[in-house]
Formats: structure tokens, C-alpha cells, sequence
């Protein structure tokens, strides 16, 4: 039984570890959303703008959108909407809380099972706190990352109780939250092996206890056949049968190293690694081969570097490229759990290795230069503008990396710029909807409307319910005088992206302009309703005199 000393030091711990956290994240509260994806996983989602209804609750259980079959991430989306709106410092933060929440619970779940109070600390501070983690708490489409090692390490917990005190209703809490991880991204389809591994230390159950597992591992099993049909059915396979196997493998062995590499010197940080598409230089490959089986081998000596570092190989399988999703040769939010693994083999290396009076600067050193970076990496999240000149060196020449690219440019207003990527990223992709829309704003901001309009038209024959292009086109349809054309197109946006706040400003003010007078007023207090800030709803209805 613990003393009150022991209590009182883990208690100090925990509230340095969140507030440490806390600090090193900071910026993220300045931070807004970006073009990579948190259009699909949010702001232009109408599932998901639309918040929690029975209909999008349905829609989140069956749904492959995003080539993901994640259920319970996107009902965590929808009540982020739901709580705060389109406003994303809402969104990070609560992103932020689970990632703390989990760095605690780890913290707890470490110290439980090896009485090792500090060793437990640099693990919870390493995942707290580096760098290489930002990706997965910054980027508000990851909500799916956080999420997942939240459950994960719940689930652990519950499956440490378990073997305390064996029971049914024990067991079934561990599958029912490794369930409610699967739900939240399939990346936890290793937490059974990763069970097993601390059978071996620091549980030490004298065996790998494999029989007792099968249901998780059946669990596992279906997870990894519908994530496979979900993904092959929304195309992102597609792209990685284009690499050969052999070229696999050997993305695998250099990232599985550079992975490494980087939570060790987490330098060159990137959203975005371009895969080679071809085959590496033989001494790289060799080199990283024999560097894993060297490491390997080294690990056996001590059950905690091994079961450390092969928690760190194991984990990343599912997302190493084997079976290659995307264009990404690696991806920084891949290591977010996996990276728990090494730091599980460095802290209590260091503790076996080093005296006390050396671990404890060594530790301070440690933790001041990740929230160090770990702050500077959170500001390369708060923008377009911020985020693509660190990744735009590592794209390669595709459609989604031409149109990040352009919609950024879009949003800092270089319209010639923002053409030249969104023409070339429709010229890769001609059945690109989001990027026809897109260069359609940016060569009306240019003044070449006709030019604008064609792509707006070409955008909803690609996507017709694509909210953002109907909203665009109504605006030029309603300066060139077609008003009912342009309250049309107004309200099939609306149809499609109730919580459309501007949506709701034009059209209220175009039905008043046509002498709509209680209709227009009645989208201007819907503008009002969502956003009560919205200034340019308020001075509409002042002018109108309908009221606030």
C-alpha cells in the first residue's frame, strides 16, 4: 500500500505534467483550422457542422467518409460543433485535455506496474511533451489520434485490474474499451500484442498468455477487414498498389529508423514526407536493416528495453506502408503511440545506467527542450500560412499537395500565386471538386468572374452538394442581377450546410433586397443565433429594423 509521501509525490508529479503540457501548448489557443482535411472532418462536413442529431448519429455509425470507419471520432467532432461552433480554439482544446488526460493515465499505469516513480515520469513526459506528438493534438483532424490512445491506455489499466482480480465484468470492461478504441481509429488493432509484451515485464505473468486474449484478437481481426473494405472502397488504396512491394519493404526499414531517429533529434519535423515511389540506394536499406536487427538483438539483455522497443516496432506495423495508404512514406502522428515503447526503454535504461544526482538535470534538460520545440512546433499548426512552407518542400507533384498549397495562398490573399497551384492541381485531378471551387475564388477575387463562374458550375456537375461552390455561384449570380438563380443556389447550400452562418447573411439580405422582407429577416436571426458576434447580421437587422 502506497504511503501518503508516495501519494503526495505522484499527485506533485501529475500537476506538473498537465501544466507543463499546458505551457508547451499554449499557442494552440491562436490556432484555427487548415486545409489538410479539416475541411472533410469538419468545417465543411454537414454531418458534422449540422452537431448531434439522430440522423447524423446514424450517418456516423455507418459512414466510410474520409476512407475511415471511425464512429465514435466523428460524434466527438460533431459535439465539439456542438459545444462551441466553428470556432477551433473549442476544438484544440478539447484535443488538448484528452492528450493531457492520457499522459496522466499513463503516468499512473507506469508507476502502478513498476513502483518506479521518476522513470514513470520522463515516459509520461515524453509522451506529454514532444515535439514529434504535436501533429496528433494540433491537427484537429487527428481527434481521432488522441482519442485512440486515450481508450488505449484506459483499456490497459482495466486489463492490469484484471489480472489483479480476474472476473467477467473486469474483462468486459477491457474489451469495451478497446472497442471504443477501435471506434475511434483502427491503429489499436496491436493493443493485444502490446498486452502480451507486458505480460513479459513489468507484469511478469511467466508467459505470453495467449488463449485468454482471443477475443481481442478476434476483435482485431474484424477491425483490420473493415478498415481494409472501407479503405479500398473510398480509393486511398488505390494510390499505394501503385508502389511495388519490394520498394514497401523498404519504405519500411528507413522509416521504422527514421521514426527512431526523430524521437531521439526531433529535427525536420514535417506534416507532410513524400514516399520515394522508387527503390532505395542498397546501403541505405542494408544499413537500416541491420541497424533494427542490431538494436533487436542489444534489447534482449534487459525486459524492459526489449519489451519497449519491440512495442515501438510492433505498434507501427498497421501504418509502416506494408500495405501502403496515401502518398506519406511516414507521418508524425503514426509515432504517437508507438513512440510510448521507446521512451518505456530509455527512462528506465537511464535508471539502470545512471545515478539519481545525474537523472534528475538530465530529466529537467530533457523536458525544457521538448516544451520548447513542442511550443515552436504548435505555431507551425496555426495556419495554411504557417503550416505548408515546413511540409511544401516534402510534397510531391499530386493534387492534394497543389491544392493545400493554393487554398493557402488563397487565404493569405496572392491570387495569381493561388491560381497557378489550384490550375495545375485541376489539371492533375480534372474530377477535383474542391479545387474548381477553389481556383473559382480565387479568379473572381482576380476579376475574371466569367472565368470563376465556369469553375464554381464545373465543381457542383463533379460534387453536387458540395455547400462552399453553391454559395460561391449564388454570390455571382446575384451581382450580375439573376436573383432567383442566386437564392436557388442559397438555399440548396443551406439544404446541405444548415449552420452556414454567411449563407444565411446573403440570402436574408437578398430576400429583403427582392422584397422578402419576413424571410430575410428570418435568416439574419438564424445568422444571429450561430454566431451572435456576427457583425454584419446585426447591422442587416438593425438597418431593417427587425430586431435583435
Amino acid at each position: 500500500m502506497a504511503s501518503s509521501s508516495d501519494r503526495g509525490r505522484a499527485l506533485a508529479i501529475e500537476a506538473a505534467l498537465v501544466l507543463a503540457t499546458l505551457i508547451a501548448y499554449a499557442p494552440l489557443v491562436r490556432n484555427g483550422f487548415t486545409s489538410l482535411d479539416d475541411d472533410v472532418y469538419v468545417t465543411a462536413n454537414p454531418h458534422v457542422t449540422s452537431g448531434l442529431t439522430r440522423e447524423n448519429f446514424r450517418w456516423a455509425l455507418t459512414t466510410g467518409h474520409a476512407a475511415n470507419w471511425h464512429p465514435l471520432t466523428w460524434l466527438s467532432h460533431m459535439l465539439d460543433v456542438q459545444l462551441f461552433g466553428l470556432h477551433a480554439t473549442g476544438h484544440h482544446l478539447v484535443s488538448l485535455a484528452l492528450h493531457a488526460a492520457t499522459a496522466v493515465l499513463l503516468f499512473r499505469l507506469v508507476l502502478r506496474t513498476t513502483s518506479a516513480p521518476w522513470a514513470s515520469a520522463f515516459v509520461a513526459a515524453a509522451f506529454a511533451l514532444h515535439p514529434q506528438h504535436v501533429e496528433s493534438v494540433a491537427w484537429a483532424a487527428e481527434r481521432k489520434d488522441v482519442l485512440c490512445a486515450f481508450f488505449w491506455v484506459l483499456a490497459t489499466g482495466a486489463y492490469v485490474s484484471w489480472t489483479e482480480r480476474p472476473g467477467a465484468a473486469q474483462y468486459a470492461l477491457v474489451v469495451l474499451l478497446f472497442v471504443f478504441g477501435l471506434l475511434s481509429k483502427p491503429m489499436i488493432v496491436t493493443f493485444p500484442f502490446t498486452l502480451m509484451l507486458l505480460d513479459v515485464w513489468p507484469l511478469r505473468r511467466g508467459g505470453l498468455r495467449v488463449r485468454e486474449k482471443i477475443p481481442l484478437f478476434a476483435l482485431s481481426l474484424a477491425s483490420c477487414v473493415v478498415t481494409y473494405l472501407v479503405q479500398r472502397a473510398g480509393g486511398s488504396m488505390a494510390r499505394g498498389a501503385t508502389i511495388p512491394f519490394g520498394v514497401r519493404v523498404e519504405n519500411a526499414l528507413v522509416a521504422w529508423v527514421a521514426y527512431a531517429a526523430k524521437a531521439v533529434w526531433p529535427a525536420s519535423l514535417s506534416a507532410y514526407y513524400a514516399h520515394p515511389f522508387a527503390a532505395y540506394p542498397v546501403a541505405e536499406v542494408a544499413g537500416a536493416a541491420l541497424l533494427l536487427v542490431a538494436i533487436t538483438v542489444g534489447a534482449c539483455k534487459r525486459p524492459w528495453l526489449l519489451v519497449g522497443w519491440l512495442w515501438f516496432l510492433g505498434t507501427l506495423v498497421p501504418v509502416i506502408g506494408l500495405v501502403q495508404v496515401g502518398w506519406q512514406s511516414m507521418a508524425d502522428r503514426y509515432a504517437y503511440v508507438p513512440s510510448i515503447g521507446l521512451a518505456l526503454a530509455v527512462g528506465f535504461g537511464l535508471r539502470e545506467l545512471l545515478p539519481r544526482a545525474v537523472l534528475g538535470p538530465m530529466f529537467v534538460a530533457a523536458v525544457s527542450v521538448w516544451g520548447t520545440l513542442t511550443w515552436r512546433q504548435v505555431g507551425f499548426w496555426k495556419d495554411d500560412a504557417s503550416l505548408l512552407p515546413i511540409a511544401r518542400g516534402q510534397m510531391r507533384d499530386t493534387y492534394t499537395a497543389h491544392g493545400a498549397i493554393g487554398r493557402a495562398y488563397l487565404g493569405q490573399g496572392r491570387w495569381s500565386e493561388a491560381i497557378d497551384e489550384l490550375s495545375r492541381a485541376v489539371a492533375l485531378e480534372p474530377s477535383f471538386a474542391q479545387g474548381h471551387n477553389d481556383l473559382g475564388m480565387a479568379l473572381e477575387e482576380s476579376g475574371r468572374r466569367e472565368e470563376a463562374s465556369a469553375e464554381y458550375r464545373t465543381a457542383l456537375r463533379i460534387e453536387p452538394d458540395l455547400a462552399e461552390a453553391h454559395h460561391n455561384l449564388a454570390g455571382l449570380l446575384a451581382d450580375e442581377g439573376r436573383a432567383d438563380e442566386a437564392i436557388e443556389h442559397y438555399e440548396r447550400a443551406l439544404a446541405i450546410r444548415p449552420g452556414q452562418v454567411e449563407t444565411h447573411c446573403d440570402l436574408g439580405l437578398l430576400l429583403i433586397a427582392r422584397g422578402r422582407r419576413e424571410d430575410g429577416v428570418a435568416h439574419l436571426r438564424r445568422a444571429l443565433e450561430l454566431d451572435p458576434e456576427n457583425e454584419k447580421a446585426r447591422r442587416a437587422l438593425s438597418a431593417t429594423g427587425g430586431g435583435l
